[in-house]
């Protein structure tokens, strides 16, 4: 499925949602104060505190009354941003609701209006406790679904963001988590930003309207537990330009028991520790479009410690024809990573561009591309959509290190796109074992371009063994017919174990 198919396909998942949860409110309920008072009387019809006047906590509260869809707008006097200064956490949502802050006067992309401070809600701070005890901005809880935040701030609370809890098919859009939206240099981060505990969630979208900003947590900017989850077009970890780093501490991490979740098109740069960590998961994740590491014009470091983090992660689909990510400025742009057992993973990564800029044309490096721990992945395609273009970065374009069954196949490895001329990682591929009892074996590196390296094209180190070496351009351009070679060795052996090196061409460097 090419990209325009996939944003057609989800534009009619989005348009099936709207239809099927969005229908005309219940009751729409104008917020007129910050104040953060109850409603004074729940039996009635109205929504009015002590004073008369409607606060985002009173409109919550009639809202959860009926398990219709009710709408919260927002018509406050004055020149924004308008400040809620929570004193405790707003109630649980239990009924479908939209909370619509771009109904505010002021309103503009980048110019939210409502903010939500949680900077004097008391929380537990004991994160061995349930959620429930932690100061939270806004809870979807169980007879939620169907629900959608939209244009609002939240900052400063000592938990979560936003909290999706056993309600699927809500949507977030237009929001910025964790950062303030006139003080962009500076974050006022929540411990964390989005955890989502339910199925089939949309956070952002396509247009540039539906972007949220996600940046500035301690620890996570979106966390994910379930599956068919949609995280689209969102900044994670930068400021709303995309061109500076808000740090969270990681960007998105998939828990164990998320799958068929879709990370597509989003800026995931600038964070503390991995972009993306998924982690023990058992069934396909979809990772699509990204810039991970770059800033949002992909010309510009912004670099995350790992891009992507992999751990024990079976069958995660990192880019796709026509859908690679752009992955570079990293530490490590993608690390995959075992436990004990060094199962077969089967993840596969394809169509990436690692270590380059966006158009591929020049060196926007990693210090590693791409480095292997673990047995049985696929890396790029013999088809030519499927390549990556694994180059630029310092020490090494790929790195297999105590692993086997893996297969690195129809890459560039050290040049442009076109296969021309070279931007050069250190080496190549590097075939490398740290502890004796793990072998580096049985990995096939076949019909790659591995061209324009500044030292080897490939090392196989000691103890290196039954690894397949057929098909290769070594220091030739992609015709087979120019010399672009290596800056050393087409392919140095540091082993005197038994690979089969067969019908490669140019490994004269």
């Amino acid at each position: 499925m090419c990209m325009q198919q996939l944003k057609v396909f989800f534009a009619f998942l989005l348009i099936h949602f709207w239809l099927s949860h969005y229908t005309v409110a219940q009751v729409t309920y104008v917020v007129n104060s910050v104040e953060d008072h109850d409603d004074l009387d729940l039996a009635d019809k109205t929504c009015a505190d002590q004073f008369g006047n409607c606060t985002l906590r009173a409109a919550i509260q009639n809202a959860n009354k009926t398990k219709e869809k009710d709408r919260i707008i927002f018509k406050l006097d004055g020149d924004g941003p308008f400040v809620f200064d929570l004193k405790k956490n707003l109630p649980k949502i239990i009924s479908p609701l939209e909370i619509d802050g771009t109904s505010q006067n002021g309103y503009a992309l980048d110019q939210v209006q409502i903010i939500l401070s949680g900077k004097n809600v008391k929380s537990a701070i004991d994160f061995n406790l349930s959620p429930n005890s932690w100061a939270n901005g806004i809870q979807l809880m169980e007879g939620s679904s169907g629900s959608a935040i939209k244009g609002l701030c939240i900052i400063g609370f000592e938990g979560l963001g936003i909290r999706i809890l056993n309600s699927n098919d809500n949507v977030i859009t237009s929001s910025f988590i964790g950062v303030h939206p006139l003080i962009h240099s500076e974050t006022s981060g929540n411990i964390s930003g989005i955890s989502i505990d339910g199925s089939d969630n949309t956070i952002g979208g396509y247009s540039s309207f539906e972007r949220n900003i996600i940046s500035g947590h301690e620890s996570t900017g979106i966390t994910i537990r379930r599956s068919g989850n949609r995280i689209i077009g969102n900044f994670i970890g930068t400021d709303p330009k995309g061109e500076i780093s808000l740090a969270n501490r990681f960007g998105i991490q998939l828990d164990p028991s998320a799958r068929s979740n879709f990370l597509i098109d989003n800026l995931i740069s600038g964070n503390l520790e991995d972009g993306i960590r998924i982690s023990f998961s058992r069934d396909k994740n979809f990772i699509y479009s990204n810039k991970i590491g770059t800033n949002y014009k992909g010309n510009k470091a912004l670099p995350n410690k790992t891009g992507i983090m992999l751990w024990n992660n079976l069958q995660a689909h990192v880019g796709s024809y026509e859908k690679g990510n752009l992955i570079s400025g990293n530490d490590i742009g993608i690390h995959l990573i075992p436990t004990s057992n060094q199962a077969e993973l089967l993840n596969q990564l394809k169509a990436n561009y690692i270590g380059v800029d966006i158009k591929g044309t020049l060196a926007l490096p990693n210090r590693i591309g791409i480095l292997i721990e673990c047995s049985g992945n696929v890396v790029g395609s013999i088809e030519e959509n499927g390549r990556n273009l694994i180059s630029g970065n310092l020490e090494a374009g790929i790195v297999i290190r105590n692993g086997s069954l893996n297969i690195i196949q129809g890459n560039f490895i050290g040049t442009d796109k076109t296969g021309k001329y070279a931007i050069p990682n250190g080496h190549g591929v590097i075939f490398e074992t740290s502890k004796k009892e793990l072998a580096t074996t049985e990995n096939i590196l076949r019909d790659n371009l591995i061209s324009g390296n500044m030292y080897n094209g490939v090392i196989l180190q000691e103890d290196i063994k039954d690894n397949m070496l057929f098909k290769n351009k070594i220091g030739l351009s992609k015709d087979g017919q120019s010399s672009l070679p290596n800056g050393l060795r087409g392919v140095l052996m540091n082993s005197d174990a038994l690979n089969c090196i067969e019908e490669n061409e140019g490994l004269e460097n």
